[in-house]
């Protein structure tokens, strides 16, 4: 509704998964924030619009009513729901099984958000999907920060800018997937207008144990009673915990904290893979 992208002419739009972040200013309800996010539809251009929970669904649905043209994740469009071997389907364009660069199962609805949106712009130009070309691009698609693994000799530190409840539930879904027996040691730093216990919390049913970190950037969180664990910088907290790790670490939050990870990774010998 308040969206900067709103005064720019545009002949389509996408809406992403709602979720509960944000709540200070879009509200704290799922309903609540679909109101906010629902006016980046608009009624004469297309819209693609990924599934949502029922509450959100019902105020896009109310507000879409009238439109033209609304296509809907698992009404309009179908994908197989996983990223290696993800499949997209829709009334004029089939993908056979293929690889997507962005690990983990939500990734999956962001491709086909991606294929649906793309079929409607070259459509418009009179042109066609690729299969190709489509498969091509959805497996050299990367996003800095997210699940990365970075390795030195036998040690794994597993990176990702999960820095809201949705984000870190993809992550530990991603990860239980893959194994489910093992755990982590995990530095986790985030902003300061986050839900933090909350994720720590869910964070607690893949850790080994959980260490909290400060980082530079002003919107960083400062210590707080929840977290065992406490360091004041980034470089300490990993150096602590890397240099006895028993299990793999997961660096994960903020991307003002994984931003400022990264190079400390280069620093002590660590190459991504």
């Amino acid at each position: 509704r308040l969206d900067t992208t709103n005064t720019v002419k545009r002949i389509g739009s996408v809406l992403t998964r709602i979720d509960l972040d944000h709540t200070q200013i879009l509200g704290d309800t799922l309903d609540k924030i679909a109101i906010e996010k629902a006016p980046i539809l608009q009624p004469k251009i297309f819209n693609v619009i990924a599934r949502q929970e029922t509450q959100a669904q019902n105020v896009l649905s109310k507000y879409t009513k009238d439109f033209d043209a609304v296509d809907v994740e698992g009404k309009d469009f179908f994908h197989s729901g996983t990223f290696d071997t993800f499949t997209f389907e829709n009334e004029n364009f089939y993908l056979s099984p293929t690889t997507l660069g962005l690990l983990g199962q939500h990734q999956s609805t962001n491709a086909a958000l991606a294929i649906q949106a793309a079929s409607h712009v070259l459509g418009l130009e009179g042109k066609t999907l690729e299969s190709e070309k489509t498969k091509n691009a959805l497996s050299q698609t990367k996003l800095l920060g997210r699940m990365e693994t970075w390795k030195k000799k036998n040690q794994t530190v597993i990176v990702d800018v999960a820095h809201n409840p949705a984000g870190i539930d993809a992550l530990i879904s991603y990860l239980y997937t893959k194994d489910p027996k093992q755990r982590y040691h995990i530095i986790f730093g985030c902003s300061n207008d986050k839900n933090a216990s909350n994720m720590i919390q869910a964070l607690g049913k893949i850790a080994h144990n959980i260490v909290c970190t400060s980082f530079a950037h002003p919107r960083s969180w400062k210590a707080n009673s929840y977290a065992e664990t406490w360091f004041e910088n980034v470089e300490t907290a990993f150096c602590a915990t890397w240099e006895s790790a028993t299990q793999p670490v997961i660096a994960a939050g903020s991307i003002f904290y994984i931003a400022e990870l990264i190079p400390i990774l280069q620093k002590y010998g660590f190459e991504k893979v």
